[in-house]
């Protein structure tokens, strides 16, 4: 869709600057039988396109294609901005204010004569948009919605290996709107963890399959879990939203969290409800302390160097990998940390995930690994959960 304007305003430049002649206009020039031909200031480019070679031919295409791809890196850096000025901190009516005139200097810019400067004065307005834009910093000193209000910490002894944790989410739902709030301090040993178990959550959205929500869950001897979820910290009067969250509009908060409460919320209480697969990994012991020593670091880093959630750069996966990475070899990048709807689908590739026998299919990996009917009758019972969802499953 967008080809079709970029070819059309590189073809008015051109056109505008003489580098276009028409039929009847070529039609003038002496010893020439092309209906179109390309002009510059500079003779040379006109005597070779009127003796055309193909070293001159791909030499012009280059040089369109170039400012084909330069328009576009115009209007793309065009609509961030107007984004950054609509989510901007500022009163409405300045907001839209200042928006309407953006898209009027952006749009009147390369058709203004002398286009060089008008576009080069719409690149140093956009600059500056951009200069300010980074000028606004993290801070923890917000007040934040309910459900990301405590930043976990994680605590650890001097044995470097037991640990506390405090702030554990384990709230009591109601509705999504009516909840108990309740935090928990608990104790544990590396020693004691018994598995790491991976997390995928979908629900109704343009992109049901594509993008997904990424956690992990840490089993331990007791039959208790920790569960990691990275998320947007949303401010008591914001919102979610992929776009909203590319503007620096919430804070990066790494929740940990009861299964009852972060997996309960999803599979039995937000409308529609969302489904959940939770896939046991071939994690060994030492890559699972790898992992969660690395969560750790990052989770308590948040309290004095926090961070902006970012829908593509700092999200619910992309800021698992570097963790996970701390402890498997996995690569650096594939498109599935970005659409992370498939990220259990590479973990499955990648031989991380466990398999009932050697030669389950993927498909029905996922079909047992879904946990919503094992609790759709869950009459709420906090210490029942845990044990429901891995009923029959390959934790059993």
């Amino acid at each position: 869709m967008i080809i079709f304007p970029v070819v059309s305003v590189v073809f008015v430049l051109l056109y505008k600057n003489n580098m276009i002649m028409t039929k009847k206009q070529a039609g003038q020039l002496k010893k020439t039988q092309m209906r179109i031909i390309f002009r510059s200031k500079h003779f040379t480019l006109r005597r070779n396109l009127l003796k055309p070679s193909a070293k001159n031919i791909w030499k012009t295409a280059g040089k369109i294609t170039g400012l084909c791809l330069l328009f576009l890196g115009y209007l793309i850096w065009a609509a961030w901005c107007f984004g950054a000025i609509c989510y901007a901190p500022l009163p409405g009516v300045i907001r839209y204010v200042c928006a309407g005139v953006l898209v009027i200097l952006i749009l009147s810019a390369p058709l203004m004569r002398p286009r060089l400067y008008f576009t080069a004065g719409a690149c140093l307005v956009m600059l500056v948009i951009s200069g300010l834009w980074c000028l606004i910093l993290p801070s923890n000193d917000r007040s934040w919605a309910p459900e990301s209000a405590r930043l976990p910490e994680i605590r650890w002894h001097e044995d470097g290996k037991s640990f506390t944790v405090r702030n554990i989410r384990d709230f009591r739902y109601r509705t999504t709107r009516d909840f108990d709030v309740a935090y928990l301090d608990r104790t544990y040993s590396l020693d004691d963890m018994t598995g790491l178990e991976y997390a995928v959550v979908y629900w109704e959205q343009l992109l049901d399959d594509e993008v997904a929500h990424s956690m992990l869950s840490f089993r331990f001897r007791n039959g208790e879990s920790l569960v990691f979820s990275c998320e947007a910290r949303r401010p008591i009067d914001g919102q979610y939203g992929a776009i909203h969250d590319l503007y620096k509009q919430s804070g990066l908060i790494y929740i940990i969290g009861t299964e009852r409460d972060l997996f309960g919320v999803r599979t039995n209480y937000r409308e529609p409800r969302e489904q959940v697969y939770l896939y046991a990994t071939n994690a060994t012991g030492e890559q699972r302390t790898a992992i969660f020593r690395d969560l750790a670091k990052r989770v308590n880093a948040l309290h004095t160097e926090p961070q902006f959630y970012n829908t593509l750069t700092s999200n619910c996966i992309t800021s698992l990998i570097p963790s996970i990475r701390a402890g498997v070899d996995i690569p650096l990048f594939r498109p599935a940390y970005v659409l992370s709807g498939f990220s259990d689908h590479l973990a499955y590739k990648l031989g991380f995930l466990t398999l009932r026998y050697d030669e389950e299919t993927f498909e029905e990996l996922r079909k047992r690994s879904c946990i919503n009917p094992r609790v759709a009758d869950w009459n709420g019972d906090p210490d029942s959960y845990s044990s429901l969802i891995r009923k029959d499953n390959i934790s059993k």
